[in-house]
């Protein structure tokens, strides 16, 4: 949980994507295992593994909605689980109402 909200939770994919995004996107390689650890703390073990059903969901909810598998499987993750998907992908996921934005989650 951050601030007492709503507790995290991360797909396993989540992982390799903040990873990607300290060393590819911040030039900071040496950052990348702090926040990869960042994340599994935050999440306190609920990090979804990937599996055949999740990755049918995934396909079906990009080919509905234009999306990269990679953002359907965020998607069919959170509806499976009946979660709140928050992201910063405004274009993809926020605009259409398949997520919320973080600062619609922080306000709420």
């Amino acid at each position: 949980m951050l601030d007492g909200g709503s507790p995290l939770a991360a797909l396993d994919l989540t992982l390799y994507e903040v990873a990607n995004a300290a060393t590819c996107g911040w030039g900071a390689p040496a950052e990348a295992d702090k926040v990869v650890a960042l994340v599994q703390e935050a999440c306190a073990g609920s990090i979804v593994r990937v599996d055949a059903d999740l990755a049918r969901h995934s396909i079906a909810l990009a080919a509905e909605h234009s999306l990269s598998v990679y953002d359907a499987a965020y998607v069919a993750a959170a509806r499976s689980r009946g979660w709140t998907l928050v992201s910063g992908d405004h274009k993809d996921l926020v605009k259409p109402g398949l997520a919320i934005a973080p600062e619609t989650a922080a306000a709420g």
